[in-house]
């Protein structure tokens, strides 16, 4: 533990020093140039989602912005950088798209359900939440996603899979790490402005009586000191598998039976305790929101941010 301890105070002084430093060149990555948008989303709601809500089971009909608006309160402060709230607007949208093409044979485009979509709150019950910044941050969050109204992520042509999460190990991940699915544009990029968050370290502990209860499904060993063999990481540091006994678990499955942050975990057993040392926060596949912010206060713009993440996309 004081080992984990000292690597983590050289990691964050070194990204202390070097962070600052770090910047993404302006239109480095642009592949195509994105336009003013003049139309406003507010002249586009004609344009209905067929949103399911998952816990009253029924399927509600509203405006596009409407819906985007209930996506970025759920899913990012209204507090970051205009640029990054713009970026994952157009990441929402995306996601939303490719749903709902994915979905045409269904009675709904997408669901609230964000284990399987994206998060999802109603605007005016979220806003009556934020008191006296009511106004300030619908405002805001209003105006960012005016201004790319209408603007999605290509890949080839189609609709990007644009997927996003909360905070990174440093790194992404790979949609076909995470998902099993090779995606060319879900592949692991650099996002170095992760490692200053105060999400980026976080832990668990179990005495190894609840995480035997936790692993009983799987036949594990009597012998605590035989849970865990076997480790194989990726590249951006996400822990891909391990062995218990004859069973092989993947990562993602590790993160879930014990309800993680991130599958990006360093586990020590001992004196009677499963102790999981995670880095990052979610998934790791595609758009980091810190990752997006931190950009954004380094000046870079929402397309930037977005070309950035979803390499070999194209914006129109």
């Amino acid at each position: 533990m004081r080992q984990f301890k000292f690597r983590m105070a050289v990691i964050i002084f070194a990204v202390l020093i070097i962070v600052p430093l770090f910047a993404v060149k302006k239109g480095e990555n642009v592949k195509e140039t994105v336009s003013p948008v003049s139309e406003k989303l507010t002249e586009k709601n004609a344009q209905k989602v067929k949103l399911l809500l998952k816990d009253e089971g029924r399927i509600e009909e509203i405006p596009i912005k409407d819906y985007l608006l209930g996506v970025l309160a759920a899913e990012i402060s209204p507090e970051y950088e205009t640029e990054a709230i713009k970026a994952v607007c157009v990441a929402a949208y995306s996601f939303y798209l490719y749903k709902k093409e994915e979905n045409k044979n269904n009675e709904y485009d997408i669901s609230d359900d964000y284990t399987v979509f994206q998060a999802y709150k109603d605007i005016n019950k979220q806003k009556e939440s934020w008191g006296d910044n009511k106004d300030r941050y619908f405002e805001k969050l209003s105006d960012a996603a005016d201004s790319v109204a209408g603007i999605r992520l290509l890949y080839e042509g189609k609709t990007a899979l644009a997927t996003y999460f909360a905070v990174s190990p440093g790194k992404t991940e790979s949609a076909f790490n995470a998902f099993g699915t090779d995606i060319p544009y879900l592949i692991p990029v650099d996002s170095i402005g992760d490692m200053l968050s105060e999400n980026y370290l976080s832990s668990a502990v179990f005495t190894v009586n609840e995480a035997a209860e936790l692993l009983s499904p799987y036949g594990i060993e009597n012998n605590p000191q035989e849970w865990f063999k076997d480790l194989s990481y990726s590249d951006s540091g996400f822990l891909l598998s391990a062995r218990f006994g004859t069973v092989t678990l993947k990562g993602t499955e590790i993160r879930k039976i014990f309800s993680l942050k991130s599958a990006a975990a360093e586990i020590n057993v001992a004196d009677g305790t499963v102790k999981f040392n995670v880095k990052g926060y979610g998934h790791g596949v595609g758009l980091s929101q810190n990752g997006a912010e931190y950009m954004a206060k380094q000046g870079s713009t929402f397309d930037e941010i977005l070309l950035h993440y979803y390499p070999g996309c194209s914006l129109k």
